[in-house]
């Protein structure tokens, strides 16, 4: 997991200047079998956008996630969610 949010840091602080926001989100499992997975994926992103706010590099973060239930539902929701996101994660 640790990797995972070197990744981020690295990912953000390679951002062009000037840009004040970076939108991350896409779709993840919220509800059903897999639910807690997805739920605690949110919680750690949530974790790393607080972190950043108190960094002062001169941008931050934003979340955008939408439930999704099944393969072929992440993939439609990943599609139509790519033009207002800057990192799309999927949950598979």
């Amino acid at each position: 997991m640790l990797r995972r949010g070197v990744l981020m840091v690295i990912l953000a602080s390679s951002f062009v200047a000037g840009q004040n926001v970076i939108r991350i989100g896409g779709p993840m499992q919220r509800s059903g079998t897999f639910a807690q997975y997805g739920n605690n994926a949110i919680t750690a992103f949530e974790v790393f956008q607080s972190w950043l706010a108190t960094q002062s590099l001169g941008y931050t973060v934003t979340l955008t996630w939408q439930d999704a239930t099944s393969s072929s539902d992440a993939a439609t929701k990943a599609f139509w969610m790519a033009a207002n996101l800057d990192i799309i994660v999927c949950p598979y």
